[in-house]
Parts: C-alpha cells; structure tokens; sequence
C-alpha cells in the first residue's frame, strides 16, 4: 500500500511559534517543518500509512499547547523536480 502524505498548515499563538516547532519535531511522522510568512505560521510535511493515521496525527497536532488552528491538505498526486 502506498504511504499517504499531507502538508498540514497551522496557525500558532503569539508568542508560541518556538515552543510549536519544537514540538513538532518530535513527530516521527513530520518530514518537513517550516516556518512561514503569510497566512499560516508553520507547514508541516508529514508521511504516514494511512488516512486513519493521519487523523489519528492530526489529533495529537491539536493537543500543542499553541496551535490556534490546522487545515490539512492530503497529496493526491506529486511530481519531484528530478524526476522531470
């Protein structure tokens, strides 16, 4: 079965940016963290193995003391830049 992959977009507290980030890099599942300017203060990359996990992920992303709030968009289809 393929692996399913999700940017998750958060919106942080002020004040609370630093704490958020380094609590999402204690998530094995998180492959990408950054910190953004725009509408959303942190994108997180992750990879799980399911839809179920990635729920179940999400849940835990909700409990850092911080996040205001989190869209997650899953990946249908992606095309990496070396493969062109």
């Amino acid at each position: 079965m393929d692996k399913v992959n999700a940017y998750i977009l958060i919106n942080v507290k002020v004040g609370t940016t630093a704490h958020v980030f380094n609590e999402l890099s204690k998530i094995d599942e998180a492959t990408h963290i950054s910190l953004t300017a725009g509408e959303f203060d942190i994108i997180v990359r992750v990879t799980v193995n399911s839809l179920e996990e990635l729920f179940n992920l999400t849940e835990k992303i909700h409990k850092i003391d911080g996040i205001i709030k989190t869209v997650t968009h899953v990946v249908e289809k992606e095309l990496s830049k070396t493969e062109i």
